[in-house]
């Protein structure tokens, strides 16, 4: 699977390169083999977001990109939707403007952004 990261996240794995000789996110010394593991946990807890889920986040990526006007098929293709048609899935988009839709979400001049935690 291949994700398009925006400016923000590439600056987050340019930090973290070089930590550890071998993998780019580590817990305590060991690769992170999943996101919902210890370090996700500990890291919500400590900054008081012990509700939100993995999947809240995406809701929330999905939602900036949508108030950005970032159209359907290409939030499809940021998230790693499948395509619904066969000729969307032949007609692949252009990384550089998945690229620069993705910085769409950084724009957050005049927003507001709730976060929906289910059952929460």
């Amino acid at each position: 699977m291949y994700f398009t990261l925006n400016d923000a996240a590439w600056r987050i794995i340019e930090t973290q390169r070089g930590q550890h000789p071998e993998f780019v996110f580590t817990y305590s010394g060991h690769r992170v083999g999943t996101m919902n593991n210890n370090g996700w946990q500990h890291a919500r807890a400590k900054v008081g977001l012990g509700d939100v889920r993995i999947h809240d986040l995406r809701h929330t990526c999905a939602s900036r990109l949508r108030l950005a006007g970032v159209h359907q098929e290409d939030r499809n293709a940021l998230l790693g939707h499948k395509s619904a048609s066969i000729p969307e899935h032949y007609a692949s988009a252009d990384i550089g403007r998945l690229i620069e839709l993705a910085n769409r979400v950084l724009d957050r001049q005049g927003t507001r952004t709730l976060l929906r935690v289910v059952n929460g």
